[in-house]
């Protein structure tokens, strides 16, 4: 009894390192590609150095910071912990120093075509890995932190993670957030925390979590290929 109770506890602690891992890859991939998103928004909006990197901090971390507000996790994970804060500075610094690299050569018709081709993709591309991976970081963080398995307050505080910086973001720059008018965005997020949360009861929480994370990714592809929009 004894030696099958020590196999369930080192199972236990276990499933928990492997799910402690997988959040802390989702934490980078979503600063890195929020960072990005928000940045490449700054340069388009001829913003200097500082604009550029208050934009990408903000869209990295702002999602997190209001997670952490509405769950009561006070002081923000921002500030307790600045790692993502030091990401996000760190890409924002190297987007914009591409940026000045590119900058330096003469632009033709073809080749700003080309970029613009470019900044729209790439845009989407950081834009769609930051939602998928926040949307289920802050449900796994409000389900550890708070203990609860009440399903309107997970997927609303995973739907806030995911869309919260990007909001934040487009109203800093003067535009509608992205949010509100582009593709399937949030709608991709509510399918991405319905099979997080139906999975995460059947299955081990990072095999529902990565299976989540996919169906964002999934969900915004097709939206994008197939010009998926609400009606208006």
């Amino acid at each position: 009894m004894l030696k099958v109770l020590h196999l369930q506890v080192h199972t236990q602690e276990g499933e928990n390192i492997n799910v402690t891992n997988l959040m802390s890859v989702f934490e980078i991939i979503g600063s890195i590609a929020f960072a990005i998103s928000g940045s490449m928004l700054a340069i388009k909006k001829e913003m200097d150095l500082f604009g550029i990197l208050i934009l990408g901090i903000v869209t990295s971390v702002g999602g997190g910071a209001i997670r952490d507000i509405v769950i009561g996790n006070t002081p923000p994970a921002m500030f307790q912990n600045p790692k993502c804060t030091v990401i996000s500075s760190i890409t924002a610094v190297v987007v914009f120093i591409i940026w000045k690299i590119h900058n330096r050569h003469a632009v033709t018709e073809k080749i700003a075509r080309r970029t613009d081709i470019m900044y729209h993709n790439l845009l989407f591309l950081s834009d769609t890995l930051g939602l998928a991976a926040f949307t289920i970081l802050g449900m796994e963080t409000t389900i550890r932190f708070l203990n609860t398995d009440q399903f309107l307050l997970i997927a609303f505080v995973g739907l806030i993670t995911g869309v919260g910086g990007g909001i934040l973001r487009d109203l800093l720059a003067g535009e509608i957030p992205y949010v509100l008018q582009k593709h399937i965005y949030a709608t991709a997020c509510i399918f991405g925390i319905i099979g997080y949360y139906i999975l995460y009861h059947f299955i081990p929480e990072n095999a529902a979590a990565l299976i989540g994370f996919c169906l964002v990714l999934v969900i915004r592809y097709l939206a994008k290929h197939f010009e998926w929009n609400l009606p208006r």
